[in-house]
């Protein structure tokens, strides 16, 4: 468990609108997201009042078999989102069911396909971009320190240097050179209830 202040959540909600905001979303735009569920009925709740509260509604990981499928593809409609967030599998998967069952994904209007939590291939990008005719938008991220980077409308993701010092360093320590791999590692500059210095994230990025 990691603890937060408020205002280190606000930094991090504050960068993800500043990274959302480079592809026309803004606060109150209609979201779908695919994502987990909570494992208890207490925290079910909580999460249902924050998506009714931030104008989202919730799509299962674990529920995605055909029926299911269908099911998001008419909320969807009834719902008319302005972008979709969330697992790059899960995406997949519901874009594979429209394009399999001859569904038009483009006439949902989607400002974007904002995608998170992993690796985002270049097929997986096409997929995306043709069957709901929008922009991809990669998030990178994760949730002991927020959003460390987001894609421009160019094609380059851009570090939230406002809230972290990203490193990345080799196996023997040294910082990496430009095009050189090594280990991403984090200091987050606002949590002051449990602060997380050089923060080995598990992932390995190039400069």
């Amino acid at each position: 468990t990691v603890v937060k202040n408020r205002s280190a959540i606000a930094a991090e909600m504050a960068a993800s609108w500043l990274g959302y905001g480079w592809y026309g979303v803004r606060i109150g735009d209609r979201a779908v997201r695919f994502w987990g569920q909570p494992d208890s009925w207490k925290r079910r709740l909580r999460f249902a009042a924050a998506d009714f509260a931030m104008h989202r509604i919730r799509f299962s990981a674990f529920a995605f078999d055909d029926a299911d499928l269908e099911r998001y593809w008419r909320r969807c409609l009834a719902f008319r989102p302005d972008y979709f967030y969330g697992y790059v599998s899960m995406l997949e998967a519901f874009a594979r069911f429209l394009e399999r069952t001859g569904r038009d994904g483009a006439r949902l209007g989607l400002k974007v396909v904002i995608t998170t939590s992993e690796v985002l291939s270049p097929p997986q990008r096409e997929l995306l971009a043709r069957v709901f005719r929008s922009p991809v938008q990669n998030e990178y991220g994760c949730g002991e320190v927020g959003p460390i980077a987001y894609e421009c409308e160019s094609g380059r993701l851009h570090l939230m240097s406002e809230n972290q010092l990203v490193e990345i360093l080799t196996p023997d320590g040294r910082p990496a050179a430009p095009g050189e791999s090594g280990d991403i590692v984090v200091t987050d500059l606002n949590n002051y209830a449990m602060p997380l210095i050089r923060y080995r994230v598990g992932d390995l990025g190039v400069f």
